[in-house]
């Protein structure tokens, strides 16, 4: 038999005692949202090409011994344990790992859409991305960089971490922490109306909070009341910081 032949049955071999994974894509055209809901945590970074890509090369998988077996749960057309099924404009992506996985790394362009549900004791982590983003954690951290907004956050036990590259004018912010904190950077010459609550914390900023001219300045100090809203370089687009149990930090 020549070299090559027996390098590419080798190969061969090797491929299916080990399982031979390859990169995942789907279009985005036509695709105005994208929704993801995992049980891993979850990585979602921006790249040029308008399709949704999985990485063969980022998304190492655990081996676990179950061949012949069949997952009662959730379904895989992917080959990561991950369901995508495209509805009209909206494209789904469903995790089935494990939540002990490593994280699940997905690529979509920035101008996309995004509405992520983390259903474990996970992370996640967006970055880059200059449309609306979603982001809902039960138990875990929500880091978001590079934002334009709107952003909308309910996070159940963890901590948040959002830095905006600029603030989106055109439609309100809200960012509810239960139990944990809040930190935010924004950019000094950002235009906002600013409220922030914290029931049972502090809050903590470098930037000159000015009260709109209807609201009681000793109002906005009293400790009882724990609440604040601010006129942000003669105020702009609504932004509500609410942290239950936990303090905020807001900075430029």
């Amino acid at each position: 038999m020549m070299p090559n032949k027996i390098l590419t049955l080798l190969f061969f071999v090797v491929s299916i005692s080990y399982g031979f994974s390859q990169d995942y894509r789907h279009t985005t055209e036509g695709i105005d949202k994208v929704e993801v809901i995992a049980s891993v945590s979850v990585i979602i970074k921006t790249h040029e090409a308008p399709s949704l890509l999985i990485s063969s090369k980022e998304n190492k998988q655990i081996e676990r011994n179950t061949s012949g077996l069949t997952p009662i749960f959730g379904k895989d057309n992917t080959g990561f344990k991950v369901f995508v099924e495209q509805n009209n404009s909206t494209l789904k992506i469903e995790s089935f790992q494990p939540r002990t996985d490593a994280p699940l790394i997905i690529y979509l362009p920035e101008t996309i859409k995004l509405a992520v549900e983390s259903r474990e004791q996970n992370n996640i982590k967006i970055s880059g991305f200059t449309n609306e983003i979603e982001a809902k954690t039960n138990q875990g951290d929500i880091t978001i960089q590079n934002a334009n907004g709107p952003v909308i956050i309910e996070n159940e036990q963890g901590n948040t971490y959002v830095k905006f590259k600029e603030l989106n004018q055109n439609s309100p912010n809200s960012i509810v922490n239960s139990h944990g904190d809040i930190y935010i950077t924004i950019p000094s010459n950002t235009k906002a109306t600013i409220e922030v609550s914290v029931p049972r914390g502090e809050l903590y900023t470098d930037l000159e909070l000015i009260a709109p001219e209807n609201q009681d300045n000793k109002y906005r100090y009293r400790r009882d009341s724990r609440y604040i809203k601010s006129l942000l370089n003669g105020g702009g687009v609504s932004v509500v910081f609410i942290a239950s149990r936990g303090n905020v930090y807001l900075r430029i």
